[in-house]
């Protein structure tokens, strides 16, 4: 009979990491990795707007605006003018 206290061989190799109230979500870090290496096309720029907008962290939308990191399109100026 196995130890119900032993990890098994999976648990073993797998990590979690634990998840805290001010941890950065994976999609964030993900687009300020893209972020970081130049302007996000029109799909991610619209994409990152809503989950952005979605948070009401729109201070972080108007720095990339500003930095011009976002592609501007017709769709995405329509998706913003409630902000502006």
């Amino acid at each position: 009979m196995a130890n119900a206290n032993a990890p098994n061989s999976k648990d073993e190799t797998s990590t979690s990491v634990p998840v805290e109230d001010e941890q950065i979500p994976s999609w964030l870090q993900y687009y300020d990795t893209l972020l970081s290496r130049g302007k996000l096309n029109s799909f991610e720029s619209m994409n990152l707007s809503r989950l952005v907008l979605n948070r009401n962290k729109q201070t972080l939308l108007r720095k990339w605006l500003a930095e011009y990191k976002l592609e501007c399109t017709e769709e995405l100026g329509d998706f913003l003018k409630v902000l502006f």
